[in-house]
């Protein structure tokens, strides 16, 4: 399957001056208008674009194909397991923002909607960008690649990137979501889940565990309660049977989790020494963690 936008099929160069293509706006408008009836007919609306592109080149899209455009393109994206809640997308229009403060506020109104209680898909959609013209540009990746939440206690969690899957003997599961399961856990203070090689399912998840400073309780129990409880919340297709308490996780000078580093270590595989490792002992300690366990 072709899919646009990955590395082995990347999309072509975008030419800001090249005109729309009418033929793609009908079809995507015909689309749009009907699996949305209650947007009247689309003729008249296809006069507009029409008129529009031949005048500029472009048409501007109302709130309501907007917000069915990017639900559709998530509908479409065959690789994304997330696309099978395409239809909780919440899109938020906000072709209108124009200062710096403006978009501020709404990117932390962004978060919010994400972040707060349970986690939920949610697009921003700002103006684009027209050629000679200011336009916004956000510079925090972390903004568009990571998820968060605010416990109980007003600490902010985190996670790791929300595309991180594994196959786990067919099912695609994400890594993200239990580590948020083994986050909510009272006696863990940070955690990791990543996958790991298996003979049968190909690969099953396993989890590193930081715990709180205090805690008293032996980490073997700890281990156990985090495996029932992901068991509870996924039930047994997640084949979460590991949990390893280590004493810190390897992070990188500026805090990202070397999970990748992780994985090579509990496969077996040869790896090198990341650059930007804050401290390269502890690969030692989670080697050391991993004896008897994988």
């Amino acid at each position: 399957m072709i899919v646009p936008g990955y590395r082995d099929n990347p999309t072509e160069p975008w030419d800001p001056i090249a005109p729309v293509d009418p033929g793609e706006a009908e079809d995507f408008l015909r689309r749009c208008y009907v699996e949305n009836p209650r947007l009247g007919p689309v003729e008249p609306r296809l006069a507009i674009v029409r008129a529009q592109i031949a005048a500029t080149g472009a048409y501007v899209h109302t709130t309501e194909e907007l917000t069915h455009g990017a639900k559709m393109a998530w509908r479409n994206a065959g690789r994304c397991i997330g696309r099978l809640y395409w239809k909780s997308l919440l899109v938020l229009d906000r072709r209108r923002a124009r200062t710096a403060d403006e978009i501020f506020s709404l990117l932390v109104y962004h978060l919010k909607a994400a972040g707060e209680g349970q986690l939920r898909p949610v697009i921003s959609i700002f103006a684009a960008a027209q050629p000679g013209q200011p336009h916004a540009r956000v510079w925090n990746e972390q903004l568009i690649r990571y998820a968060g939440y605010r416990d109980e206690d007003g600490y902010v969690w985190v996670m790791g990137r929300t595309d991180d899957i594994i196959n786990v003997a067919g099912h695609r599961l994400s890594t993200g979501g239990m580590e948020e399961i083994l986050a909510s856990h009272p006696d863990v203070a940070e955690c990791a889940v990543l996958g790991i090689k298996d003979a049968i399912k190909g690969e099953v998840p396993c989890g590193f565990l930081v715990l709180k400073a205090g805690v008293t309780r032996k980490p073997v129990d700890i281990e156990k309660e985090i495996v029932a409880l992901v068991r509870d919340k996924l039930g047994p297709v997640a084949a979460f049977k590991l949990a390893i308490t280590v004493g810190r996780l390897p992070k990188t000078r500026s805090g990202k989790i070397l999970r990748g580093t992780i994985k090579k270590i509990a496969d077996g595989e040869s790896w090198t020494m990341p650059a930007t490792i804050e401290d390269p002992k502890v690969l030692d300690e989670i080697g050391d963690a991993l004896k008897g366990r994988v």
